[in-house]
Order: structure tokens, then C-alpha cells, then sequence
């Protein structure tokens, strides 16, 4: 499975990018553009909402990765876990990205935790 970084990468080559004209897109440096890419920097959740939107992409897709054992085990944990206020219908907002980042995360930690428990 490929990580973040080079799932952004491919995104970024896919339409033909540089480094610098993405940076300019997203309001960073290049060399932190860079670091994301090869050498797995962690990316703020705003950074993540602007690349999700630009590219206008699932960001299940972009955390979780291509694999569909993933894709499925993540969105059967998001259907069965997310609070109602993640409503579909709503629009999709930097605020609800953001709470359906963090509470992937925390279930994702939850299943760690008990993968290591085993």
C-alpha cells in the first residue's frame, strides 16, 4: 500500500503539476510539499481539505489508501460509527471534514488498539 504522500504525488503528476505550482494552490513551500511526499510529513487537516477539494477526490481515499479490503473496512466503520452529524446531505465544509478526519482517526487508533491486543 502506498503511503499519503505519494498518493498526493500521483495527484499532483496526473494533471501535469510541478511542486512549485502546487504549493502556490495550497499556500505552502515547496520544500514542505516535498517532505509530504518523500518523506511522509504529516500534513495539517487544512492542507488535507484544500488537496481533497482541488483534486475533488474521496478522502477516505487519500488517508486510507487504494486497497478495497481498506476502502471497505473503512467506510463499514464510518457507517457504523459516525455520529448523525456527519449528515450526507450537508455540504461538504473544511469544519466536517475535519470531524470526519479526526473521529477516522480515533477509530482507526480503536482498531490498532486491539489489533496489538491480540
Amino acid at each position: 500500500m502506498i503511503d499519503i504522500g505519494l498518493r498526493i504525488k500521483q495527484l499532483r503528476d496526473e494533471k501535469n503539476m510541478t511542486q512549485l505550482e502546487f504549493c502556490n494552490i495550497l499556500g505552502i513551500k515547496q520544500a514542505n510539499l516535498s517532505h509530504i511526499e518523500t518523506k511522509g510529513k504529516k500534513i495539517s487537516i487544512e492542507i488535507l481539505y484544500k488537496i481533497i477539494s482541488y483534486f475533488n477526490i474521496d478522502a477516505n481515499w487519500l488517508i486510507m489508501g487504494e486497497n478495497d479490503d481498506i476502502n471497505k473496512a473503512s467506510k463499514y466503520i464510518i457507517n457504523n460509527s459516525l455520529p448523525n452529524e456527519l449528515n450526507e446531505d450537508e455540504p461538504y465544509t473544511l469544519s466536517k471534514a475535519k470531524k470526519e478526519i479526526d473521529l477516522i482517526n480515533n477509530r482507526l487508533n480503536e482498531i490498532e488498539k486491539k489489533i496489538n491486543q491480540s
